[in-house]
């Protein structure tokens, strides 16, 4: 609907509302507008005959009495300087608002909640996840106040409390790995001759450094006392890490099989973001389930 609202309502802009003489014989004359008009709202009836609601819809984000939700989102992405990973993240938050909310003039307080709180209850979705799609949102609808399509009076998406079950939350809550786990993940990495997983795993027992800093550390960044992340996921994250005794060995030889400046040489990007970890760290999955260790709540960052 959204690609035919715009076509119809640009039309609407562009059609002159070019007469507004009095004919006595024949009565009022109209106006290109006014024919325009006649023909979506016929055509809006005919779409309600199909589908309940939709042609009221229609006719009134065409006219401009409502105003879609994804309206503004192309310009809001363009305007975004995130990382694009994080960009479609915000994105996507708008879009799936936007199946429950089509118009802007649909979003309060009241029901934002209620749907955020069935993004939990009802969906299964991880608290932590509502709260992050709704602070996306906040920064959405703090766009649109900025171009005048919403009220600057009105915050839909600010201070929202979820509810949550307790027992499921300890339940997907992240589990450390003990050291004895760690060691069983390295020995299975050995005993599928999988050298880059075995590297991978040691770096992340020796330093608790995320899987895409270990995977996009360049050799530049390391001296022979440590290494500096200087693309961390967040600006505290950026920090200068010792390498440790026990790893040193294998950090040597990293940086002297290295064929492309990378420390964990050989990786390649094999997804849009270019993130050096994505094969790397599906192997780790795969692994660690086979160990019997749980999705989500058992992951690389474990290892810290």
């Amino acid at each position: 609907m959204d690609r035919d609202v715009s076509y119809w309502r640009e039309a609407l802009k562009q059609t002159p509302d070019n007469t507004t003489e009095l004919l006595e014989e024949h009565g009022p004359s109209r106006s290109d507008k006014d024919i325009l008009l006649d023909y979506l709202e016929d055509k809006a009836k005919k779409q309600d005959k199909k589908s309940k609601g939709t042609g009221a819809e229609f006719f009134e984000r065409v006219t401009g009495s409502k105003t879609s939700t994804c309206e503004y989102l192309e310009r809001w992405y363009a305007s975004l300087t995130d990382a694009p990973k994080t960009k479609d993240m915000k994105k996507t938050a708008v879009k799936k608002l936007a199946k429950t909310f089509p118009t802007l003039q649909g979003i309060t307080r009241k029901p934002v909640y209620i749907w955020a709180q069935d993004q939990v209850t009802e969906n299964g979705l991880n608290p932590k996840t509502v709260l992050r799609d709704l602070s996306f949102l906040r920064a959405y609808w703090g766009y649109l106040q900025a171009h005048e399509a919403v009220s600057e009076d009105l915050f839909p998406f600010d201070k929202i409390k979820l509810k949550v079950n307790q027992k499921q939350s300890m339940q997907d809550r992240r589990r450390a790995f003990t050291p004895t786990e760690v060691i069983k993940l390295l020995e299975a990495a050995r005993v599928k001759d999988d050298q880059q997983l075995v590297d991978l795993i040691a770096l992340g027992m020796w330093t608790g450094a995320r899987i895409d800093e270990l995977c996009s550390l360049k050799t530049s960044n390391v001296t022979e006392r440590s290494f500096k992340v200087v693309d961390a996921k967040t600006a505290s994250g950026w920090r200068e890490v010792p390498i440790h005794s026990k790893l040193k060995p294998t950090m040597d030889r990293l940086l002297s099989d290295s064929k492309d400046g990378y420390a964990l040489s050989g990786l390649t990007s094999e997804n849009k973001y270019d993130s050096r970890s994505a094969a790397l760290g599906k192997r780790f999955g795969r692994l660690k389930s086979e160990l019997g260790f749980r999705p989500k709540v058992e992951v690389f960052h474990s290892i810290r």
